[in-house]
């Protein structure tokens, strides 16, 4: 079994994952490049996914899956923090829409 199959499995079956987070953790982590990927290979994988016409929101659920997979195979326990020195993505900057609103005049109208 490779590493990838035991990190989904435990997160089914030890940290009961729903059935829609297991086919989540399947799609995202076919982007990984390899097991152990490096720095550079994680960085060229998050290349390919924006070049490829993927948005912010969608690649960083990729990297949030991808970054919970790298902490799990390096072995540590606990949160990822300062102190962990596996390889790890940042997310991507998200453009922050903002909703419209009513005037003055509409809500008077209301």
């Amino acid at each position: 079994m490779s590493r990838v199959e035991q990190f989904i499995k435990e997160r089914q079956y030890l940290q009961n994952a729903t059935p829609r987070t297991v086919e989540s953790y399947h799609y995202c982590l076919k982007f990984l490049p390899d097991e152990n990927p490096s720095q550079n290979q994680l960085h060229e994988m998050v290349l390919n996914l924006r070049q490829s016409g993927r948005k912010e929101t969608g690649c960083n659920v990729v990297i949030r899956t991808i970054n919970g997979y790298l902490h799990w195979n390096s072995g540590k326990d606990g949160k990822c923090g300062p102190g962990c020195d596996h390889p790890k993505l940042r997310k991507l900057k998200e453009p922050k829409t903002v909703m419209q609103t009513f005037t003055e005049g509409q809500i008077s109208a209301l």
